[in-house]
């Protein structure tokens, strides 16, 4: 192509389509990207609504603890499965976010708790008569016994019920809210304030990593590869990890100049001071969600 007078012809050529990345590659940085805005949207999130958000933040803490305890303190395979159930049927109730929460928390949970259970099973480590003989080494039947397979139940069906405990607690209280009551429940408000300091760092340092992988998916025009991308993402994770080193000192200046002396400040003393009508209504809601939880510890104790 010839182009006019003073004007080269290659100025004058089109321009040549961008090579597309092969299929499967240079999605990295997207998913890295909505991976941060799911965490995100969780932080923010904190109040999935539902009934039991409107139970004040104490019972349901001292109701949670309660939980746990009596869930660890079951050993009825029977027991631990009708106390997931009504787990179960409690988030059920509660909202279908709810439910997509304790999911996402079971599955990868679940696997992990079958990895390291699941060898229990066998007779090989936990002698006992057999549930199921799977083959015969020196002339003994070898498998699955039933003492092992009770243990792998109860290790699974307590992770089943700690996490949806876990859940309830957690997205149905604000994360200030959660950490005012672990203060009132004689928590050292040192850890309260670490805690809380934490979960903002969190929120912080989530938006600085999704400004960056954002700001390398807007400057990319042709697709890259995949390798590229976990390289990017690599050096953004170490950068982070600069800037909140960077961010911490500057926070802690900013402490100190406004009278941070290493003791979490308190605040007044009449300002939390709840009533006699609210110490009641708080105990009452607290014993409500603790009795199943009781109830489910006897039946355990009979049924042994």
């Amino acid at each position: 192509m010839s182009g006019g007078p003073g004007v080269p012809g290659w100025l004058l050529a089109p321009n040549p389509e961008p090579a597309s990345p092969p299929r499967g590659r240079g999605r990295f940085v997207a998913a890295s990207l909505g991976g941060v805005a799911r965490t995100m949207a969780s932080v923010h999130d904190e109040d999935a609504g539902g009934r039991p958000a409107r139970l004040a933040a104490s019972p349901k803490l001292v109701g949670a603890l309660g939980w746990l305890i009596a869930v660890a303190l079951l050993r009825t395979p029977a027991v631990v499965g009708v106390a997931a159930l009504a787990l179960v049927a409690a988030l059920a109730a509660a909202g279908r976010t709810y439910v997509r929460t304790a999911v996402v928390l079971w599955v990868p949970a679940l696997v992990l708790g079958l990895l390291v259970s699941g060898p229990m099973a066998f007779s090989a480590v936990r002698p006992g008569p057999l549930a199921v003989a799977l083959w015969e080494a020196g002339g003994v039947r070898q498998g699955l016994t039933w003492a092992g397979l009770t243990t792998v139940v109860l290790m699974l069906g307590r992770v089943v019920c700690s996490l949806a405990v876990l859940v309830l607690l957690t997205r149905s209280t604000p994360w200030l809210r959660l950490m005012s009551a672990l203060g009132a429940l004689g928590l050292p408000r040192a850890m309260v304030m670490i805690a809380t300091m934490a979960h903002r760092y969190l929120i912080v340092l989530a938006d600085v990593l999704a400004d960056h992988l954002l700001a390398r998916r807007a400057r990319t025009v042709s697709g890259t590869r995949g390798r590229d991308d976990r390289a990017f993402v690599g050096a953004s994770v170490a950068a982070l990890l600069t800037r909140a080193s960077a961010l911490a000192d500057e926070v802690h200046q900013a402490m100190v100049a406004r009278g941070y002396d290493g003791r979490p400040p308190r605040g007044p003393a009449a300002a939390g001071r709840p009533t006699a009508g609210v110490r009641l209504r708080t105990a009452a809601a607290s014993g409500a969600l603790l009795v199943p939880a009781i109830l489910l510890v006897i039946g355990d104790v009979l049924a042994r």
